[in-house]
This record gives C-alpha cells, structure tokens and sequence, in this order.
C-alpha cells in the first residue's frame, strides 16, 4: 500500500517552507548592499610603520578527527578570501609538528597552533578550548593541570588563547594571553530553535546565495562581550575571531562551510610591521588587533587610537592619561561607531570619523555596525585601549 500525503496536509506543508525560508528577493536584495558597500569604500593607509593583515585563527585540517580538508584546499580558501595569515589548530597531536603546515605556501602565512579540550561546563557545547599558538614542539596536555598547560605554551614562546569560553571558569590563571571574542559554532549553538529554518534556507536558497545564507548566523555575540568588559577591568585580555573552519558541514549533498566561505565570514585582523610569524604572534600578544566581519565589508584601514599630551596609543596599547588626549576613530566606509567605557557605551556617531576629548581613566574599545536591510549588523570589534 503506498502512503499518500493528504492534499491539505501537503499544503500546509508547503506554506511552511515558504514561511520558514527567506525569500530569494531577501537575498537577492541583501547581495546588492553588500555590493555596494564594497564600491564606497575609501582605501586607507594603516598606522605609519605597521600593516594592516587579515586573517582566520583557528583552523582545523585531516590531522583532526572531524576535518577532511588537505593542505591544497585550506590554501586555496585563504587566496578566495584574500587572507594574509591563518592560524592552523587542529586537536592535540604529534602529527602536527611531522605533517602540518607551518611557513609561506602561495603568498599565505600559515602559523602553527594546537586545540587543546581543557575545560566543560555543563553539556557538550559547553567545553572550553585552549588555543596555544606558536608552539616549537609538541606536549602532552592531558596530566597536566591548567596552570601547567599554560606554562608549557609560555615557555615554548608560544600565546594561549581560549576558544568556546563559555565553559572557562579559569580566568585567574596566569598565561593567558586572550579568548575569542567571537566563535563560528558558538553563534551557531545559541541559535538551537533557528534550525529547522536554516534547514529549509539550506534546501531552497543555499546554491544560489551561499554568502548570503551564510550570513543569517551572524549577530552581536553580547555573553562574548560582557564577559570580555568584565575580565578586561582587571586584567589584560586580547579578543579574537574564532573561524572553527573544518570545512565538515554536508547537509543534503551541500558543502556549507567551504574553507573560502568560512576564512572570509569573520576575520582577525592584526596591526604588524610585516608578514612574519615573530611579528603577527607579537601583534596578537600586545592586542594590535580587531575582529571584522569581512564578508559584509572589507575592514582593512581601520583605526581606533588616541593620541595628545605627548602620548600615542593603538589597540591594545596601556597609557597613562593626560589632559588633552583624543580618542580617534576612523573607518573605510560609514558606519555607527559605538564607543564604551568600561563596559558601558557612551558615546556615538554614524559616521566615517569620530574624535573626541577622552574622558579619564578606563578600558576603552569601539564597536562598529551597518546599517542592512533595514537593522543594524555587527562589521568590527576593536580590542582596547587601557588607560591607567
């Protein structure tokens, strides 16, 4: 007996989709902003002695368990989405000093890093990462305590940062250079309900607008940012994106995270005097840094910075205050510049530059949003400036 769908039934199914799906002119639409976005933008010089370079921080190849993408398809991504640098992180193991990447392959930096699963709260989503970076050699973390990890990464020269922190509880610890302020699989995770309608994005939308699809993940991740104010009145805290790219994502015979798709979503881009690993690793250590959702628009030229009372000052810089001092903000293309202090916005202009007096002592960083489609996307986090 064959089953047949009730003809009510299929309807009602029908409408479904279509109410779950956004519609093409939706994407269609979205696609011609961001293409003009791209055309106004201003081509800025980065800070006298220092270049402007993008790149994705934490990147999974074969050497993980749930990744199949081989040297020549992450290599391929990070030219697609134009990248200076990416940062490669795949789980703990000896293979990644015999096998993986490190060095200068096709005009792409490729740094060396391991993930390493130390901390869990509560359900699986919830296990917190250490990202150590610019290791010499291989460890083995698992008897050692937190403290020792972060040891072992210092002492090799290397930057520890965490990824996934939701499930971090040891921000006391000493070592920790900094966290992701912004993570690929977080921002997924958070939004458990939306998935039956990226499913159906998935099915009716995804071959024809892949960026755009892609696209309707992103948000302001606010637990991120309040627990970065929070960590950063008390202590030194460098944020970072975290691109998960593992390019292991097939749903109905669909690639939906193609390293080209997820290198360029979310960036970080780092202020050093050229392309090298001593000089991206020294950036990232220092805070010379800021995250930007590239695939919106292209950040590069970005400035947040203060300068006056014979002081000079760049993201992640500390400073002594002084009367006469501006806060300075500039960017490629306009947008609403979000200033906070300590945690607290407290001022803004929708605009492509903005200075202002500084007022006192505090941690002080800028957020910046476009204006699509008829609300307000996250573009760029900056990281702070400290003054004392």
């Amino acid at each position: 007996m064959r089953w047949v769908l009730p003809e009510k039934a299929f309807l009602f199914l029908f409408l479904s989709i279509l109410v779950a799906c956004t519609p093409h002119y939706k994407l269609k639409s979205l696609r011609t902003e961001l293409a003009g976005l791209q055309s106004q933008r201003s081509s800025l010089a980065s800070l006298e002695g220092y270049k402007d370079l993008r790149g994705a921080i934490h990147v999974h190849s074969s050497i993980s368990h749930d990744s199949q993408g081989t040297p020549e398809e992450i290599i391929q991504g990070a030219k697609e989405a134009d990248l200076d640098f990416i940062i490669m992180t795949d789980h703990d193991s000896p293979r990644i000093f015999k096998e993986g990447m490190q060095g200068s392959y096709e005009g792409v930096l490729v740094i060396r890093g391991m993930e390493m699963i130390k901390g869990c709260r509560g359900t699986a989503d919830m296990c917190a990462s250490i990202l150590a970076i610019g290791l010499a050699n291989y460890f083995d973390h698992r008897p050692l305590t937190f403290q020792q990890v972060l040891d072992e990464v210092n002492g090799q020269g290397g930057i520890a940062f965490v990824a996934h922190p939701k499930g971090w509880r040891e921000w006391s610890l000493s070592g920790i250079t900094g966290m992701e302020i912004y993570d690929v699989l977080d921002d997924v995770m958070d939004k458990k309900w939306k998935f039956p309608k990226y499913f159906f994005d998935i099915l009716y939308s995804y071959n024809k607008y892949p960026a755009e699809t892609f696209l309707s993940i992103q948000d302001r991740p606010a637990w991120h940012l309040r627990e970065w104010d929070h960590i950063s009145q008390t202590q030194r805290m460098v944020g970072i994106a975290g691109n998960d790219a593992h390019q292991n994502v097939r749903v109905m015979g669909r690639q939906l995270d193609p390293y080209p798709l997820s290198l360029r979503f979310v960036t970080t881009h780092v202020l050093a005097p050229q392309l090298d690993e001593a000089s991206v690793l020294s950036a990232l250590r220092a805070g010379h840094a800021y995250v930007a959702f590239d695939l919106l628009s292209d950040a590069t030229g970005f400035l947040f910075a203060i300068s006056g009372g014979g002081k000079e000052a760049m993201m992640g810089d500390e400073l002594a205050f002084a009367p006469g001092q501006v806060l300075k903000t500039r960017l490629p293309t306009p947008g609403l510049i979000v200033l906070t202090k300590d945690g607290q916005q407290f001022r803004q202009c929708y605009c492509s530059q903005y200075s202002i007096p500084l007022e006192g002592p505090g941690v002080y960083r800028a957020e910046v949003f476009l204006h699509i489609q008829d609300r307000w996307r996250p573009w760029i986090f900056s990281n702070p400036i400290y003054v004392r």
